[in-house]
């Protein structure tokens, strides 16, 4: 999810260099703290062999470079669509066709990390939170089945009884409750907008 005050990145402010604005602070510097977790590793796994870590090194060094080369290796992609609204804005308020984006992506392609057992549901709110996008919705907690209500300025009956949110997975419909939908690496979530459920 989006950063908050207390997970911000110290290297996004304007500061001394880490090292200095650590010894001024009386925190460890960067080399002492990559001492302490040496440390920490060793005392929870025992003694590092740095021979036994660098005769694995041949299989990991390489997958820990394909990852690195492969940006989207942990990612999916999610937009989020209002368009068929905007085609049917004799149904809408004036309100709502005040707040709509023109050219009716709420939110364009956007590249998300995903953590183990992401849902269609949960890549949705990271993706909502991240932009700043209100998200309505019910249930989703504790197992729940959530429902969403609404993205953005549009939600459910806004235009018209058969109107509200549906979601696809690379280009095809699923037809199970998006928390319930685990999205995998590389998949394309598309929320949308329908007037014709």
């Amino acid at each position: 999810m989006g950063k908050d005050a207390s997970t911000a990145d110290a290297g996004e402010t304007d500061s001394p260099a880490p090292e200095q604005a650590a010894s001024q602070a009386g925190s460890p510097t960067p080399a002492e703290e990559s001492a302490q977790t040496n440390s920490d590793a060793q005392g929870s796994l025992g003694p590092v062999n740095p021979t036994s870590m660098s005769s694995n090194s041949g299989s990991s060094s390489q997958n820990a470079q394909a990852a690195a080369d492969s940006p989207a290796a942990s990612q999916c992609t999610i937009s989020i669509d209002c368009s068929a609204a905007l085609a049917n804005r004799d149904k809408l308020s004036a309100g709502i066709i005040q707040n709509m984006p023109a050219n009716g992506l709420i939110l364009s392609p956007s590249a998300i990390e995903l953590a183990e057992g992401d849902t269609a549901f949960s890549v949705l709110q990271k993706a909502c939170s991240v932009a700043g996008i209100s998200l309505d919705y019910t249930g989703g907690l504790f197992g729940g089945s959530a429902y969403v209500r609404s993205i953005g300025p549009i939600g459910e009956f806004d235009c018209g009884p058969q109107s509200g949110w549906t979601y696809t997975v690379n280009g095809q419909m699923v037809f199970v409750g998006a928390s319930d939908y685990v999205m995998q690496p590389g998949d394309t979530l598309t929320w949308s907008y329908t007037c014709s459920l």
